[in-house]
């Protein structure tokens, strides 16, 4: 594990956290709204009691290592900053396997922070392309191939550019958002996403902007509400292609 994501880990808010999703329940109209939609989000899973426990092996910034694991070599690789501060890949590289983390999410439905983070997420997507992997395992949903990666990495060049073709000064993040057209990619998992991505991106160039997250809760609820009527919008703009998001559909046999 990446030595900031071990601390990120044990952050005490990130504990609170879990108890807090743990027991709240999402029909509750006085918690605040970002609390009921994560606790729907997990709705019949039980996070309270969990003891989280520290990596065997952890690295620095800039730095990969490699390990034996029954004979396999496996080499870890620092890509972080990416999606977080603490992004390693697990590549064998006799059987080409690469276990990727939250660097893929093998069902669409990124979250980014920032256009850095966003432009650095690419980069790593571009070295698991260089690899060439014959098998990805990703961060979320089912195993996935090259092919998909390349769709992925696609997204992003799209988001970035369309971003910089539609923001201006003032503009707000969901206004952005209802303008791209996200039609190759409404079947991803909750295309909404794409909300909190802009948000961040519209951080980015205006400092008068808050980034949504746990430490800044009246943001978040924010976020939260502008997810909803986007995908709501959705809904409406796209009935006639959207499809039933099915759980399971990532984990089917191609």
């Amino acid at each position: 594990m990446h030595k900031k994501a071990d601390m990120q880990l044990r952050r005490e808010t990130s504990l609170k956290l879990y108890d807090l999703l743990g027991s709240a329940d999402p029909d509750d109209e006085k918690l605040p709204t970002f609390v009921r939609y994560y606790a729907n989000e997990f709705r019949g899973l039980d996070f309270r009691g969990i003891e989280l426990h520290g990596a065997d092996i952890v690295i620095d910034d800039d730095s990969d290592a490699a390990v034996l694991l029954e004979g396999m070599r496996c080499d870890i690789l620092n890509v972080a900053p990416a999606h977080s501060t603490g992004d390693i890949l697990l590549w064998l590289p006799k059987e080409r396997i690469i276990f990727t983390g939250d660097i893929v999410f093998s069902d669409g439905g990124i979250v980014a922070h920032s256009e850095e983070g966003m432009k650095l997420w690419a980069k790593a997507l571009d070295k698991i392309l260089d690899l060439n992997p014959a098998v990805i395992v990703p961060g979320h949903g089912g195993l996935c191939d090259v092919e998909y990666l390349k769709k992925l990495r696609g997204y992003f060049d799209f988001v970035l550019s369309e971003f910089d073709r539609l923001y201006e000064d003032g503009k707000n993040p969901l206004e952005i958002s209802k303008e791209i057209d996200i039609t190759e990619y409404v079947n991803w998992l909750q295309p909404e996403r794409l909300s909190t991505v802009i948000e961040a991106l519209c951080a980015g160039r205006d400092p008068r902007l808050v980034v949504p997250g746990p430490d800044n809760p009246a943001a978040l609820n924010e976020s939260i509400e502008r997810l909803a009527k986007l995908k709501t919008f959705y809904e409406e703009k796209y009935k006639d292609i959207m499809k039933p998001w099915d759980p399971m559909s990532s984990w089917e046999e191609k």
